[in-house]
């Protein structure tokens, strides 16, 4: 492993370290061990938070972020300074980290699913961001089917009106624009 992954702990090293014939392989292909529908949009999701982030194999920091992200958006505590991953370390946190946005989002839109992929993508991907996740009265109006209202909710928010970040604007009205295409 590269100088300073020893912070991740046992949890990790299955993530960091897998191999040929499992789950996620070094060009971010999901393979074995899942139904094809389901392997077939994890790599949908892999690719567009992969346009959407790029690639860093060292930790950078946001202005007004508190913590370093890595990888393909990979964000947290435990992003240490030192850090220096390959792209195959990083499709597998991406793998996992998308994973675990995808129970949370399903939880938290249960028709999540029955949605067209362009709308789910674009979804996770505000999910992934944490600006869907930070938006309780737009997924309210989701799961109501008022995507319309649920599109204006999302670009209200101080986030959308404040940041400097051109991308953050960018993919916030994608997000929107994908669920004005809903009726």
């Amino acid at each position: 492993l590269s100088k300073g992954m020893n912070w991740i702990g046992n949890k990790y090293d299955e993530i960091f370290n897998t191999v040929p014939g499992s789950s996620t392989m070094d060009n971010g292909k999901v393979t074995a061990g899942m139904p094809q529908d389901t392997a077939d949009d994890l790599t949908t999701y892999m690719d567009f938070v992969k346009g959407e982030e790029g690639f860093s194999a060292t930790p950078y920091k946001l202005p007004g972020e508190k913590h370093n992200t890595i990888g393909y958006g990979h964000y947290g505590t435990d992003v240490q300074d030192d850090l220096n991953l390959t792209k195959r370390q990083a499709n597998n946190i991406l793998r996992n980290d998308i994973e675990i946005r995808l129970d949370e989002i399903q939880e938290a839109i249960p028709e999540f699913e029955t949605l067209p992929m362009e709308v789910r993508k674009n979804l996770l991907g505000s999910w992934f961001r944490g600006s869907l996740g930070g938006s309780p009265k737009t997924i309210k109006l989701i799961n109501e089917g008022k995507f319309d209202q649920a599109a204006k909710e999302f670009l209200n928010n101080d986030e959308y009106r404040t940041t400097k970040l051109k991308g953050v604007k960018k993919r916030m009205r994608a997000t929107a624009n994908a669920l004005r295409k809903l009726k």
